[in-house]
């Protein structure tokens, strides 16, 4: 992502303010490095991470176990996931272009380790899981709407598969037409 807003109340934190030099320099790294797209999980290995922050490998070890037990970060076979509001601002872009990329974005996480995610942020409150789904259910709601408004079929309508009966209706008309 080429522009990243950020809280400046970050400073302010109690538990960042508690961190370490290097874990705080590792965290706004986390934050603000060039990986990081529309959602807070992403995929940077550590020794991208290592060079972002200016740290050894040593010292990205320590930070990530340090953001771990202050439940700031978690980390996953080289996927990061934010998981507090410390200084990070969600992408508030909308719009249907912006839902679809985010929805690639998440798409191209392995399930394991979205779902390992997830849980650990349910536990924590962040309702990330909502976020996820709620983007999901009104994509494919929006694709419905869309293909309504547009009043016209490309293909036969035995060639579609649908799997409920609101979708089988529309198509039913648009066929009568």
């Amino acid at each position: 992502m080429i522009t990243r807003v950020m809280h400046t109340d970050i400073f302010k934190d109690k538990n960042f303010r508690k961190l370490n030099a290097d874990t705080k320099m590792f965290y706004l790294t986390l934050i603000l490095n060039d990986e990081i797209g529309q959602s807070r999980i992403y995929k940077c290995s550590d020794e991208f991470l290592a060079i972002y922050s200016g740290l050894t490998l040593t010292q990205v070890d320590k930070c990530k176990d340090d953001l771990e037990v202050a439940q700031m970060a978690i980390f996953k076979d080289d996927y990061v996931c934010i998981s507090c509001d410390v200084g990070y601002v969600d992408s508030y872009y909308s719009g249907s272009k912006n839902d679809g990329a985010k929805i690639k974005e998440i798409g191209r996480i392995p399930s394991d380790v979205l779902e390992y995610f997830l849980t650990i942020l349910d536990t924590l409150s962040i309702g990330y899981r909502y976020y996820i789904d709620s983007l999901i259910n009104n994509k494919s709601k929006s694709k419905y709407k869309s293909t309504q408004q547009n009043d016209f079929v490309d293909k036969p309508v035995d060639n579609y598969r649908y799997d409920d009966n609101k979708a089988k209706e529309f198509f039913e008309s648009v066929k009568r037409k």
